[in-house]
């Protein structure tokens, strides 16, 4: 007798999943030193990768598009809100190395989403010509 394949979750518990390890960052953060930071850190983003590509494979079409509309729209406005915010914080003459910092972390943000957008744009067109 065949087995049946296991039945997938509903997207939403995808979502509620990916922010499990996240109770575990305040342990991480009261136990240990930098390295442990880091490595529940870095599992913390993994594991949320990793569930947002299954609560995007969960996903029907009309829901994908409100998300891409959303995150377009809305990550487009607030990223220029914010722009615009560091660039008015360099009118002030008595910006401070962590204000400095700042302006340096926003800056490295916006060009990191540049080249990923850049990096998908040149292959969703690639993957349609050849």
């Amino acid at each position: 007798m065949a087995k049946a394949a296991p039945r997938s979750l509903p997207a939403f518990a995808y979502s509620l999943l990916a922010l499990a390890p996240l109770l575990l960052l305040p342990a991480a953060i009261f136990v240990g030193g930098r390295e442990l930071i880091a490595a529940a850190s870095m599992f913390t983003i993994a594991w949320g990768f990793f569930c947002s590509v299954l609560y995007w494979r969960g996903l029907d079409e009309p829901s994908r598009e409100a998300h891409k509309v959303a995150w377009f729209w809305g990550g487009s406005v607030g990223i220029g809100v914010l722009g615009a915010l560091m660039v008015g914080m360099t009118f002030f003459p008595s910006l401070d190395e962590p204000t400095q910092s700042l302006a340096f972390g926003f800056m490295f943000t916006v060009v990191a989403q540049a080249v990923g957008y850049i990096i998908v744009w040149l292959g969703w067109w690639a993957r349609r010509r050849f």
